[in-house]
């Protein structure tokens, strides 16, 4: 992907809502990868395995309670027809990538991926596609795994 695409897909955004969801979508990966990126920068390579238990962690929990949560209420969308409300993967996700920047790069890399990470949350609130509960829980999920797996290894 170019430039000239790049910036063509962000003119064809047409309002905030649509901004934000898209930036929620992009984010759940980002934060991950760019935690990556930093141990592998900073030397801190004894972190890969605990990236790989991580991230693979936070997806498998947080996709069994989705499809644990399916069959109740707590399941629905806001919108009251989708399923896999609870809880959020995308904040997660993006909440396991900050814990790992933090891990690798120290509270600067931290505080910079958690702001991404909240923000990652309010977008999908924001979005429609999550209440706050929602992101709560994927939140503490995305913070609970890699801080678990980090003082287990």
């Amino acid at each position: 992907m170019n430039l000239t695409q790049i910036w063509d897909y962000i003119k064809g955004i047409k309002s905030v809502q649509e901004l934000l969801t898209k930036y929620g979508d992009v984010m759940q990966y980002a934060l991950p990868i760019v935690a990556l990126f930093m141990m592998v920068y900073t030397g801190r390579l004894d972190l890969l395995i605990q990236w790989f238990l991580a991230v693979g962690g936070q997806g498998v929990i947080s996709l069994g309670l989705k499809k644990l949560f399916n069959q109740t209420s707590l399941g629905v969308k806001p919108n009251g027809i989708d399923l896999d409300a609870m809880p959020s993967a995308h904040t997660s996700s993006a909440v396991t990538g900050a814990v790992l920047l933090f891990l690798a790069g120290g509270l600067w890399a931290g505080v910079i991926g958690g702001g991404a990470a909240a923000l990652t949350a309010y977008s999908r609130v924001k979005s429609g596609e999550h209440d706050k509960k929602d992101v709560v829980v994927g939140g503490i999920i995305g913070a609970l795994t890699p801080f678990g797996i980090h003082m287990w290894l």
